[in-house]
């Protein structure tokens, strides 16, 4: 007869709880990026800032991953395994959202593309001083969306899964995500809060539904890519360009005005529209978990 497990103890207990991993990975970020950050070849430019941040990301969410949790990859986010088919299919999604919402803007007369090749940077900063800047922003988005998925859904969304279970995890992490754009130019208490249910929803339902981070960063990746610098609209406050230079124009709180497209109501109903339907997969699928039912998923060593 097989002996029961051996209880864990308190100090594994409070190691395990989702708010002291949380302050591991915050304290494993800070650790590897500071040095990074600190030295002027590495710090020249948004390219370098972003990947330094995808470095020290990736570092938090293995250490706290394997050797706290003691999951493998796979288990907290980073299989290899359909990662690149859930990316593409993110990818897709993402294009097509945002496609789909200056499209709306175009029918209305609300969209008007006005020239090409656009050189517009936030603030006049350089990327890398380099190379074709639509190649340099396709590169710097990505690190954005895989730092920001590292960030929101690999680490703050999947911890508190343990905590309080799927749903308010979900809530926990969408008013996260719509806080830090709070600050954003152009940003106010709108368009915050449309970050947070629409991209919230949409991001944290691809997680929940793939339980990795692929998808998501495929979704996040096309979503500020196609809006800036394919259409040439403001991604989150902040102009880029490239392809297109246009023009938006219409009521403010259809379009997201200065903000961007993201936050006006039209990509609000649309992408929440999107959310839900991923939500409702994830829900038929069993993929919603009890705080119970996640710590036994995550938490378990492998066998």
């Amino acid at each position: 007869m097989q002996e029961p497990a051996p209880k864990p103890t308190l100090g594994a207990r409070v190691l395990m709880s989702p708010v002291v991993r949380l302050v591991i990975a915050i304290l494993v970020l800070i650790t590897v990026a500071t040095p990074l950050l600190l030295s002027p070849p590495l710090r020249s430019g948004l390219l370098s800032f972003y990947g330094i941040q995808v470095v020290a990301g990736l570092a938090a969410l293995y250490v706290v991953g394997r050797f706290i949790e003691m999951r493998s990859p796979a288990q907290f986010g980073l299989g290899a395994k359909g990662a690149g088919k859930e990316l593409a299919i993110g990818f897709a999604i993402g294009a097509v959202i945002m496609s789909f919402v200056v499209g709306i803007f175009a029918a209305a007369g609300w969209y008007q593309i006005t020239g090409f090749g656009s050189t517009i940077g936030p603030k006049g900063l350089i990327l890398t001083g380099t190379g074709p800047r639509f190649v340099e922003l396709v590169l710097f988005f990505l690190l954005v969306g895989v730092f920001e998925e590292i960030l929101f859904r690999g680490l703050l969304l999947r911890i508190f899964q343990d905590g309080v279970g799927s749903w308010a995890a979900l809530a926990i992490s969408s008013l996260a995500f719509g806080l830090v754009h709070a600050n954003n130019p152009n940003a106010d208490i709108w368009s915050a809060l449309a970050i947070a249910l629409e991209a919230g929803l949409l991001l944290g339902g691809a997680f929940i539904l793939t339980r990795s981070i692929w998808m998501p960063i495929g979704i996040h990746w096309a979503w500020n890519l196609f809006q800036g610098p394919v259409f040439g609209a403001s991604v989150s406050g902040g102009s880029f360009g490239a392809l297109f230079r246009s023009k938006t124009v219409g009521p403010e709180l259809l379009t997201g005005g200065g903000f961007g497209p993201e936050g006006g109501l039209v990509a609000l109903t649309v992408a929440t529209g999107a959310g839900i339907a991923l939500l409702i997969l994830a829900a038929r699928r069993g993929r919603f978990l009890t705080a119970k039912e996640s710590k036994r998923l995550h938490l378990e060593p492998d066998l």
